[in-house]
């Protein structure tokens, strides 16, 4: 009987957490994106 509920306890939580780190990976990709972005406006007049 505790096989299985751990299975289920487990799924759930696993579940839950590849969607947190996926969503956490995906924000700090956003945030690095755009920390590139304002880097390449703010040093624009030197590059061109």
């Amino acid at each position: 009987m505790n096989t299985p509920e751990n299975k289920t306890t487990v799924e759930g939580p696993n579940i839950l957490g590849f969607i947190l780190i996926g969503a956490s990976a995906l924000l700090s990709l956003v945030i690095l994106v755009l920390w590139i972005r304002w880097l390449y406006n703010s040093g624009a007049p030197k590059c061109k």
